[in-house]
């Protein structure tokens, strides 16, 4: 004669007090990072700075949808946006952050059955300059500029390199990965929220 198992109800005491704040902070994260082409967006911009149309011919995507995901991303943190001139200029706020995120999610998925790697870019981000490190510089990986005594960065156009051609970080000196022409070249727009430096 077989035994007969009775469910336990659980006490109300014994159940998790979930932040409902925190929740939908984490939430609103990993949705940032569920949408493929968001995903593909993070990793062109894990090579470097982009503007709207760089990303537009690399991905082949309409410039309406480029924009859509980068406000999105904006809203997150995820990435910031630096005008200059007409152009509005992308790039990540926390890369290492970041990679430190995507090791683990890759860690999750080997252990769960799926071997996927994303870009190396994304993984493996250049190292800060020390001068940044001392200063709390929150100067994104690939991200040109001057810093002031505070960390800030000034906005002044890059001189001194070509088109196309990284200033910052361990790859100074040559061409950005990922870049088929001159990423300097005529300015293009930025996202929905900067949608007055789009047109030419």
């Amino acid at each position: 004669m077989g035994r007969y198992h009775r469910s336990m109800a659980i006490e109300v005491s014994e159940l998790p007090t979930l932040d409902a704040r925190a929740t939908a902070a984490y939430a609103h994260l990993f949705q940032a990072l569920s949408e493929p082409t968001r995903l593909a967006v993070v990793q062109h911009l894990a090579s470097g700075e982009h503007r709207v149309r760089d990303l537009v011919e690399h991905m082949g995507l309409a410039q309406s949808t480029v924009s859509k995901h980068l406000s999105f991303l904006v809203e997150c943190h995820l990435i910031q946006a630096r005008p200059e001139g007409r152009a509005t200029w992308y790039s990540l706020t926390r890369p290492h952050e970041l990679a430190a995120l995507i090791a683990a999610a890759e860690r999750i998925l080997h252990a769960t059955g799926t071997d996927a790697v994303l870009c190396a870019h994304l993984r493996h981000p250049p190292q800060a300059p020390a001068a940044e490190a001392e200063t709390g510089s929150d100067v994104p990986a690939g991200r040109p500029g001057n810093k002031t005594g505070t960390g800030i960065l000034t906005d002044r156009p890059r001189t001194g390199a070509g088109p196309g051609v990284s200033t910052d970080g361990p790859g100074a000196g040559r061409p950005m990965p990922g870049t088929s022409r001159s990423v300097s070249a005529a300015a293009s727009g930025g996202a929905a929220a900067s949608s007055g430096r789009e047109a030419e």
